[in-house]
Order: structure tokens, then C-alpha cells, then sequence
């Protein structure tokens, strides 16, 4: 199965690995963990475009940010989303410190992006921050 990999400029830039489903955390590290590898001294932010069988139609870096924090655009996450044709989204990013403990700034953006979620009709279905190794607000029962 090919599928695309978004740019800003929605221009497509060739295969991206394919996972069967991206329904655990795990496989989301595994589907970002290149792409984070190339850059780890650097928050970045992910979104990841899923389709009805959660399989993934897509994924977008959209924050970069320092060693510490990236600024989150809402609006752009769910543009992007909506574009893809997304039925569900996750989002993801890495703490270069290695520390995969939320902040609070996480837990907010967090509860901001379900909220903007279901507003829209697009479910957050995970939000995974990455470090030595991972945590997921759905997995610790912060995502229903």
C-alpha cells in the first residue's frame, strides 16, 4: 500500500513506511522514529493522517521548535487533517532530553486538541510523546 507523506506545501515526496494499523503507541514510535532520528536535538511535532481502519494516509511535521518546547498551530493540524481526508488524527513529538514525562504545556495542548477535535468531528485518537521511550495520553486513560 502506498501512501503519501505531506509537506506544508502538500506536495507528495514519495513512500513513507507502511504499517498495517497505527492503533498503539508503540507503532506509532516505530512509524515516527526515522523521521524524529534525523533531528533529535530538536522538539519536532507530528501529525499522523489516519484513515477509517487506522491505517495511516498521511503524516506532517508541523512544529519545530528548540531543545525544550514547539509552538503547537492548531488551525494548521486540522487543515492538514481535513486535507488528508483524515478520520482520525494522532499527534506525536519527541523530548530530546529523553524524558517522556508530559508537562503541564502537554497536557493542555492536549485537552485543547481533543476539544478542537470534537468540534470538528475529527477524533484525536492518540497524542505520544516520544523520549528514551514513549508515553501516550490514550494509554494512561487522558484520551477516551
Amino acid at each position: 500500500m502506498k501512501i503519501r507523506e505531506m509537506k506544508i506545501s502538500y506536495k507528495t515526496v514519495g513512500e513513507i513506511p507502511s504499517l498495517d494499523v497505527l492503533d498503539s503507541p508503540e507503532n506509532v514510535v516505530a512509524y515516527l522514529k526515522e523521521k524524529i532520528d534525523e533531528n533529535p536535538f530538536q522538539e519536532q511535532m507530528w501529525l499522523i493522517c489516519l484513515n477509517t481502519q487506522m491505517k495511516p494516509i498521511g503524516r506532517v511535521l508541523v512544529g519545530l521548535g528548540s531543545l525544550n518546547e514547539t509552538v503547537v498551530d492548531f488551525s494548521a493540524i486540522f487543515r492538514h487533517g481535513i486535507l488528508a481526508g483524515a478520520f482520525r488524527i494522532t499527534v506525536a513529538h519527541n523530548h530530546p532530553s529523553g524524558d517522556c514525562t508530559p508537562s503541564d504545556a502537554d497536557r493542555r495542548v492536549t485537552r485543547r486538541l481533543v476539544e478542537c477535535g470534537e468540534m470538528l468531528g475529527m477524533r484525536v485518537f492518540d497524542h505520544v510523546i516520544i523520549g528514551d521511550t514513549y508515553f501516550s495520553f490514550r494509554a494512561c486513560g487522558l484520551i477516551a
